[in-house]
């Protein structure tokens, strides 16, 4: 009989794990950015009109990542990084895709095949999931991948333990070339022909500055000295500008990549990680003083510094109907 309710009460868990869920969301409509947090399981919803909070979610567990697939649906990674669930905007309803085996490392949105492009943080495989959890393809790179980004036909896969990029022609699966880059490297961010990439640099020899990388050659063409360990780059991807964070002096950089010069500077809150360029804002959610920064992407000129809870950390765009 014991052994009976035993298994009763696993299969009641698991089912319970696996069932869809109901979180608030706003019941204004308009364009929200979307913060999830990464201390507390909490989502926060911010009213773009007047960058204020229009709503604060409780959640069942923390999201680690969060992937916008359009404005009203996204996926987020968490327990312990190993499960992948849709959130619909629309609803507000939850559902889990696939429990996976291994941790994942990063998780994005292949928009060409309209799938979920896996890295796992212990085992040197990336994968091919559609958006309800079927596998569709997989391929063995030499290094376990730690950040993932497309352009065009290539994948771009950064091994920072091995200290190395490996490119991957997105067609064929084939492995076409691999360099080296810094130690404890992060923030990578392609744009046309460019890589840019950021990181800690070595223990007890911090890095201070982003390297840029011919994309065809591997060759290192530019270096932009900034400020103590940029770790997270992004841009428009139209005009050649980035933007790089340096979560060692809490600041952002705006950079001319055509030029390898830095063009405008403004500090931001404590420890920042995460950074959205979002047309002419830019947003930056800084991890130690639980807020976010908006900033002109023209000028960096501060528009707010809005609290938002403990940890935050991803930030996406959203719409609700």
């Amino acid at each position: 009989m014991l052994r009976f309710m035993t298994i009763a009460a696993i299969m009641m868990a698991f089912l319970s794990a696996c069932q869809s869920e109901q979180i608030d969301i706003p019941q204004k409509s308009g364009s929200y950015y979307i913060v999830s947090h990464v201390k507390e399981p909490t989502l926060a919803f911010i009213n773009k009109e007047n960058l204020e909070v229009e709503k604060m979610t409780a959640l069942s567990t923390i999201w680690e990542q969060l992937i916008a697939i359009n404005d009203t649906e996204f996926v987020f990674l968490s327990n312990e990084s190993r499960m992948l669930s849709t959130f619909s905007l629309e609803t507000g309803k939850v559902s889990p895709i696939v429990e996976l085996d291994e941790p994942v490392s990063d998780v994005m949105y292949d928009a060409k095949t309209d799938s979920l492009m896996i890295a796992y943080a212990t085992i040197n495989k990336v994968e091919w999931r559609t958006l309800q959890g079927e596998r569709l393809e997989d391929m063995q790179l030499a290094c376990p991948a730690t950040e993932l980004e497309i352009e065009g036909s290539t994948l771009f896969a950064l091994c920072a333990e091995d200290n190395v990029i490996v490119t991957v022609d997105r067609e064929s699966l084939d492995m076409k070339e691999s360099f080296s880059v810094l130690d404890r490297a992060s923030g990578m961010y392609v744009e046309d022909n460019n890589l840019w990439i950021g990181g800690h640099g070595p223990t007890g020899q911090l890095n201070h500055q982003i390297d840029r990388y011919d994309v065809q050659t591997g060759e290192k063409v530019g270096t932009v000295d900034i400020g103590l360990m940029p770790i997270a780059i992004d841009g428009d991807g139209q005009n050649g500008i980035i933007y790089a964070i340096a979560h060692g002096n809490d600041h952002l950089y705006k950079i001319n990549g055509g030029s390898d010069e830095v063009v405008a500077t403004s500090d931001v809150g404590h420890n920042p990680n995460y950074i959205q360029v979002d047309e002419e804002v830019i947003v930056v959610s800084n991890f130690d003083s639980h807020s976010l920064s908006f900033l002109s992407s023209e000028t960096l000129e501060k528009q707010s510094d809005i609290e938002v809870g403990a940890g935050p950390y991803a930030v996406v765009s959203g719409e609700v109907k």
